[in-house]
């Protein structure tokens, strides 16, 4: 979604726009903010979410191959 926004696809002064963002937001950030900490600066490219997904993706593989 940032992306859209960025590239003025989809525009934050729209109510609905603002509130879906926002609750992404208060809902993601917490977890992008530890794995940010950990993360060198990239300058504007955000690998917060790339690094929680590879996270959760590993994390369904441990949980499966022990679960069997």
């Amino acid at each position: 979604m940032s992306w859209l926004i960025s590239f003025n696809i989809l525009n934050i002064r729209q109510p609905f726009i603002y509130q879906v963002w926002s609750s992404l937001n208060a809902v993601t950030e917490p977890v992008y903010r530890r794995i940010r900490q950990f993360l060198p600066n990239t300058g504007g490219l955000d690998f917060a979410p790339i690094v929680a997904l590879l996270a959760i993706m590993a994390l369904q593989i441990v949980i499966r191959n022990n679960l069997y």
